[in-house]
């Protein structure tokens, strides 16, 4: 059991801190965002966010949307666990808002 802690625990500790950070950034860029370069504005400091926690995130894993003045950043991704015997893919998929 310790040994799944170990290989499982660093990638939710990650997520949890990555879903915080969203909901941060959503809530500072909430103000200013108008047009599609500050959606890609947004996705950038996600996806730099994400490198400096461990999580590799592509463009097309982070999506970003605006309903007046509300943000919307939707995160999507897969981590590969080696475990002994096979590769288990953790999903993780989540919206942050301001």
């Amino acid at each position: 059991m310790g040994y799944l802690g170990y290989k499982f625990l660093p990638h939710y500790m990650s997520h949890f801190e990555l879903k915080d950070a969203l909901d941060e950034i959503a809530v500072y860029r909430a103000a200013g965002t108008r047009g599609g370069s500050e959606k890609q504005t947004i996705q950038e400091e996600v996806i730099a966010k994400a490198k400096e926690l461990g999580i590799v995130l592509k463009r097309e894993d982070v999506k970003v949307r605006q309903e007046e003045e509300k943000v919307y950043i939707t995160v999507k991704y897969t981590v590969p666990v080696d475990l002994p015997n096979q590769v288990y893919n953790l999903d993780f998929e989540f919206t942050g808002h301001n």
